[in-house]
């Protein structure tokens, strides 16, 4: 059986000094992974080996996580600060559920637990109804994307940026499967004008192309980290709305981190995180206008 190494592809696009342990911890199942003096694209040329059977795709049970402040990492003795403290909560497959909470409460933190982009320090994760330690990392990274705010592109095309990952995973570089690449360009309301251009975009055109790339790449979890921020509000609304129709179309789940209360509005489920766990959790439409805890109506009144 060939090494998780001979099965990864990557392109090297700036890196100064990089080791193993490195390249695992700062990939981003998005498609490419990044710290202060790397920049690295992978895809996978072998399929996911999860298959979605329960109501819930993403299980937290007893999750605790805790870091040290940069300046006091590697010190003995230093207290940390926990994140999350016998977190439990759940994914509902096939919807839209919108984390919301204060700076540090762990908002971005779950998505990068949940393709272990972190570890948790105690408890359990699993996806699909497997634990996340026992998957293949890079397999679950495929199926679970995470797309941060902000964009990255590659040289070349808009069409060859959509469409990367298919010259490392078996299917067309040239990306001539025009049926389905007219739908995500629908989906993510990019004209075919902009197809041929290389660079020259505005920054919610970036967005949306690297959405359009992680929708292109199949997966069964996206996970959008403030990731539409750069849209005009119109424009971003109308975005998620076709999103949901895909939703319905294909099953897809959606995890979407923002404090935009129109956006919001369109999703399924809402969990406010604070105090190191899941405050409130719900309905998104019950939530919004009838909060049940002092709390979660404090904060979406700063919101308005």
């Amino acid at each position: 059986m060939s090494s998780g190494w001979e099965r990864l592809t990557f392109l090297v696009l700036k890196i100064d000094y990089i080791t193993k342990d490195e390249l695992w911890s700062n990939t981003l199942s998005c498609g490419f992974g990044f710290n202060v003096n790397i920049c690295l694209i992978y895809f996978i040329n072998y399929p996911g080996v999860v298959t979605v059977s329960d109501e819930s795709l993403v299980e937290f049970s007893g999750v605790v996580k805790s870091f040290k402040s940069q300046q006091d990492e590697g010190k003995k003795g230093v207290e940390r600060n926990v994140i999350f403290s016998e977190l439990d909560l759940s994914i509902a497959r096939g919807k839209t559920t919108a984390l919301i909470g204060p700076s540090g409460s762990g908002k971005t933190t779950l998505l990068r637990l949940i393709n272990r982009l972190e570890s948790a320090d105690g408890g359990r994760i699993t996806f699909a109804g497997k634990d996340v330690e026992s998957l293949e990392v890079l397999s679950l990274r495929r199926l679970a994307l995470l797309l941060p705010q902000k964009p990255l592109l590659f040289e070349g095309t808009v069409r060859e940026n959509i469409t990367y990952g298919s010259r490392f995973s078996g299917g067309s570089a040239k990306g001539d499967d025009g049926e389905r690449f007219g739908e995500l360009l629908a989906v993510v309301g990019l004209p075919e004008e902009l197809l041929e251009r290389k660079g020259d975009l505005s920054g919610g055109e970036e967005q949306r192309v690297c959405l359009a790339r992680a929708l292109w790449l199949s997966p069964q979890l996206l996970m959008l980290d403030e990731s539409t921020s750069y849209l005009d509000p119109p424009v971003a609304r109308k975005v998620l709305a076709n999103l949901a129709e895909l939703q319905r179309e294909t099953g897809l789940t959606v995890i979407h981190v923002t404090h935009e209360i129109p956006k919001l509005k369109l999703a399924h489920r809402i969990i406010f995180l604070t105090d190191g766990g899941a405050v409130e959790e719900g309905d998104a439409k019950s939530l919004l206008t009838n909060p049940r805890t002092t709390r979660m109506r404090d904060f979406l009144g700063e919101l308005k």
